[in-house]
C-alpha cells in the first residue's frame, strides 16, 4: 500500500499582497497531486492547513475542487485535517474542507477511515489553551477503540505543537502506543522521518512553499511518498517541490566601493538563476552609519537594472545608535508574557498572545513583527 503525505498548502495565501505568491502556492500543491498520480499512490493524507484562511475566496475554493477533483479522475481518495488556519471558528462557522468534502475529499475530526488495511485516524488542530482542558492521550485511545480491525496499520494525523519546535508542546509520549505511523503539521520546517523508541515512525513534512520572512534556514520544500509493506514495515521517499527562491544578503556599507560589492553580489546570484522560470524574491540586510534610506538602495538596483530581475525586494537597515531600541524590543519579547495574565482576564486571547509573542522572538526588528501580524489574522479569530 503506497500514499502520499504532504501538509500545509496553505491554498490562498497572497504572501506580500501579492497575486503571484497565491499561484506558487497553487503551483506547488499542484506538483504534489501530479507526484501523486506519477507514483500511483493508492491514497493521500494532508496534516491540515489546506487553506490559508477560514473563509477562503471564491477563486481559491475553486482551485481547490479542482485539484480534488484531478485526483478524482484517478480514483485516488484525499484525507486530510482542519488544521489552525482552515478550521472554522466551531459554533459560528465550520471550516471551508466542508464544501470541499462534496467533491470527494475526507476530511477527518475525531473519527477513522478504513482504506484497504490502513486505518486512518484524525484530529483537528486544538489549541494549546483548550489542550488543557482535555487528557489528548485518552482522546486519542478513545478515537483508536473505533477502529473494528485494530491490527491494521495504524495511521494517525495531527495537526498540533509539538516539543521541542514548540515551547510547553506536546510530548510524543502524549500519544498512544497504538500508532504505527504519526504523521503531524504546523511546523513548517521538515524534518527527516524517525522512528522513535517504540518503532513508530514520525512524519513531518512541512510546509509546501515558504511562508514567514524569517524562514532563511532553508530546508528543502517537498512531500514524501510512503511505503507500507504487509508486515507493516515503512519505506518513506522524499518527493522536492519546485518552489520559488529566497534569497537573503548582507552587506555592510561603509564607503562608496560597497555599494558597488553589494551588487555584484546581487548580479552573481541572479545569474546562477537565470534559469529558474519565476522570479525570486531577495531580502538585503544594510548594516550603515551612513545616511541610507530603502529609497535609496531601491534606486540603486534600478540603476544597475536589477530591480525587475524580482519579484519582491526588501532592505531593512540597521545602524549601531538603534541598538539601545532594538535591546528595548529584544527584552519586551522575552519579559513581556510574565505580566500578560495580569492584564486580561480571557484565557483564549492571554494563549494566542503568548504564542505569539514566541513566535515573533526570532525576529529582527519591529517592521518584521508588523509583517508577521498582519499576515496571521488567526491569532485574533476568537
Amino acid at each position: 500500500m503506497k500514499f502520499l503525505h504532504l501538509s500545509d498548502t496553505h491554498l490562498g495565501y497572497q504572501q506580500y499582497q501579492l497575486k503571484e505568491r497565491a499561484k506558487d502556492y497553487l503551483d506547488v500543491f499542484n506538483q504534489a497531486i501530479n507526484i501523486a498520480i506519477e507514483n500511483k499512490v493508492d491514497f493521500v493524507i494532508h496534516t491540515g492547513d489546506f487553506f490559508h484562511h477560514s473563509k477562503p475566496s471564491n477563486e481559491t475554493i475553486v482551485d481547490a475542487i479542482n485539484l480534488i477533483k484531478k485526483l478524482n479522475d484517478y480514483n485516488i481518495p484525499m484525507y486530510t485535517i482542519p488544521g489552525n488556519h482552515d478550521r472554522g471558528s466551531g459554533i459560528r462557522d465550520t471550516t471551508p474542507l466542508e464544501i470541499l468534502s462534496h467533491f470527494g475529499i475526507k476530511f477527518l475530526n475525531q473519527n477513522i477511515e478504513e482504506f484497504n488495511g490502513i486505518n486512518i485516524f484524525g484530529i483537528k488542530h486544538i489549541s494549546k489553551h483548550n489542550l488543557k482542558k482535555i487528557n489528548i492521550k485518552n482522546v486519542l485511545e478513545d478515537l483508536f477503540e473505533k477502529a473494528e480491525k485494530k491490527n491494521n496499520f495504524n495511521l494517525l494525523m495531527l495537526h498540533f505543537e509539538f516539543e521541542p519546535f514548540f515551547r510547553d508542546g506536546l510530548k510524543l509520549e502524549d500519544i498512544p502506543d497504538s500508532f504505527n505511523y504519526i504523521g503531524i503539521g504546523h511546523f513548517h520546517q521538515r524534518q527527516k522521518p524517525f522512528q522513535d523508541f517504540l518503532g513508530r515512525w514520525i512524519v513531518y513534512p512541512g510546509s509546501t512553499e515558504y511562508t514567514a520572512f524569517n524562514e532563511n534556514n532553508y530546508v528543502e520544500k517537498g512531500c514524501y511518498i510512503v511505503d507500507v509493506s504487509a508486515d507493516k514495515s515503512v519505506n518513506i521517499q522524499f518527493k522536492p517541490l519546485n518552489t520559488r527562491t529566497f534569497l537573503r544578503l548582507n552587506q555592510k556599507i561603509e564607503k562608496d566601493e560597497d555599494f558597488e560589492i553589494l551588487i555584484n553580489k546581487i548580479k552573481y546570484e541572479v545569474e546562477k538563476l537565470e534559469d529558474n522560470v519565476k522570479k525570486p524574491i531577495l531580502f538585503l540586510k544594510i548594516e550603515t552609519q551612513r545616511i541610507i534610506s530603502n529609497k535609496d538602495i531601491f534606486q540603486l538596483l534600478e540603476k544597475n537594472d536589477l530591480f525587475s530581475k524580482f519579484l519582491h525586494v526588501e532592505s531593512k537597515i540597521h545602524r549601531e545608535k538603534e541598538s539601545s531600541s532594538d535591546d528595548f524590543i529584544n527584552i519586551s519579547m522575552n519579559d513581556f508574557h510574565i505580566d500578560i495574565e495580569s492584564l486580561l482576564d480571557d484565557e483564549d486571547l492571554t494563549s494566542k498572545l503568548k504564542k505569539l509573542i514566541e513566535d515573533v522572538k526570532a525576529f529582527e526588528d519591529l517592521e518584521e513583527v508588523k509583517r508577521y501580524i498582519e499576515e496571521h489574522s488567526e491569532y485574533f479569530d476568537l
